[in-house]
């Protein structure tokens, strides 16, 4: 799914569940930030952090790790490659498993989510929930871990039938793709095949690279066929527009857990699939139109200068000798809880 489910689409159902605007706001900023937060390795602060969080210590800094949620195919295209990166990042976060990864599931694909089914991403939603029960306290720990889950959660829809491993289950090929503008389905096959002159069905099949995009969109509907095996992997068909209410009216269920606000998804589903028809350009303006009160601006900018800013540079002397630099950041509360909460969604899924 890409920002119109995720940061547009979650915040209204939010509203629509009962948090106020600015809860709502944190819940959809961290649903859309799983994707965009692609900062990989160490940071480094001069500031002890808070009880429970690993460091390591280099001279009189202490460096944390980053945990990596989200990625570019263009600018992670090296790291997406290695298996520890498929591994660390995008199974955890994109096409996480109904339990944690093993060698004996390591082939198995994402298959979608119910609330209370006993996969490890509802399970980590309930655990959520019970935390805050115990404090009944939506606090930013809370709205942040709420976000962050259900991006995951529905993704579980997005990327059905995909492993986020490289593997020959991934391998097919967009048949046909049309898309739905109000009255009718337009095709756009053609366009949706390639990226600039590559053919999507060229690239390493991992996750649903060899599709593109199709699977994200909002308002498409797409056939498959595998590349290599049609006999082994079924032809697919799926109808975004429709099958991602699916996801949506779990998620207004789980969210009235916090609120205890009455309401039938079924009596604002109207509004989705209005909202659904945006694209990147429009999607503020359509999604204001769905609901005249709310705003709906997301800058991961603003998100990322929340979490840390630069302090200086220093420099660090090496085991193998010599003095090398490292940049030092002010690493801020929220940085600590939306690392953490990305740390115990990846040790629950994959186990590291």
């Amino acid at each position: 799914m890409d920002s119109n489910f995720h940061y547009y689409a979650i915040k209204l159902l939010a509203c629509k569940a009962g948090f106020t605007e600015a809860q709502a706001q944190k819940i959809a900023e961290y649903s859309q930030f799983i994707d965009d937060y692609d900062r990989t390795g160490r940071i480094h602060t001069d500031t002890p952090p808070p009880a429970g969080i690993s460091y390591v210590k280099e001279d009189d800094l202490y460096a944390v790790e980053s945990v990596t949620t989200g990625f570019s195919p263009v600018t992670n295209a090296a790291d997406l490659l290695t298996e520890d990166f498929q591994r660390k990042v995008v199974v955890p976060f994109h096409f996480i498993l109904p339990n944690k990864l093993t060698e004996d599931n390591r082939n198995f694909v994402a298959i979608p989510a119910r609330l209370n089914d006993g996969q490890v991403i509802t399970r980590l939603m309930e655990a959520t929930y019970r935390e805050f029960s115990a404090g009944n306290r939506l606090s930013d720990k809370i709205l942040i871990a709420i976000g962050c889950m259900a991006h995951a959660f529905s993704d579980t829809y997005a990327h059905e039938g995909f492993s986020g491993f490289r593997t020959e289950a991934n391998d097919f090929e967009i048949e046909q793709y049309v898309q739905y503008d109000g009255a009718g389905y337009k095709d756009f096959t053609e366009p949706e095949r390639k990226i600039g002159p590559v053919a999507y069905s060229t690239l390493p099949a991992i996750g649903h690279t060899t599709i593109g995009h199709t699977a994200d969109y909002t308002n498409g509907m797409f056939s498959l066929k595998h590349k290599s095996k049609p006999d082994v992997y079924l032809r697919r068909v799926r109808n975004n527009y429709e099958y991602f209410m699916k996801p949506l009216a779990e998620l207004f269920r789980y969210f009235q857990l916090f609120t205890q606000i009455a309401g039938n998804f079924d009596d604002i589903i109207a509004k989705f699939k209005q909202g659904f028809l945006a694209n990147e350009k429009n999607a503020a303006a359509v999604w204001s139109a769905t609901d005249g009160g709310i705003v709906f601006a997301y800058d991961k900018r603003k998100i990322y200068d929340r979490l840390y800013s630069q302090k200086g540079v220093r420099s660090v002397g090496s085991s193998l000798g010599g003095k090398y630099r490292i940049t030092v950041y002010n690493l801020t509360s929220e940085f600590y809880i939306f690392n953490e909460c990305a740390a115990k969604i990846r040790r629950e899924a994959v186990g590291v």
